[in-house]
């Protein structure tokens, strides 16, 4: 039994928040007008999956000051929720 907990646990594949947000591109809303700019950035790294790390890119990145974080902060909340999960 525990071989296939293992098993299960390591087949989960997991959809990073840059291909998540990817679906928000076309968009005409706050989270559209987040993806628009991890996409103009070809430096965003590709496969964050953590609030964490998702977070700490952001913070670290000066070009993102002028990004309003309660946007940012609600879209980590939705790719947790719903979309780091392939």
């Amino acid at each position: 039994m525990w071989y296939n907990i293992c098993w299960l646990v390591n087949e989960v594949n997991y959809l990073s928040f840059y291909d998540y947000m990817q679906d928000f591109l076309d968009d005409d809303t706050p989270l559209g007008d987040l993806a628009r700019h991890i996409y103009a950035h070809a430096e965003f790294p590709k496969g964050l999956t953590t609030s964490d790390e998702i977070l700490a890119c952001f913070r670290d990145a000066q070009r993102y000051d002028h990004l309003n974080y309660a946007d940012l902060k609600r879209a980590i909340a939705l790719y947790m929720q719903f979309g780091s999960l392939k």
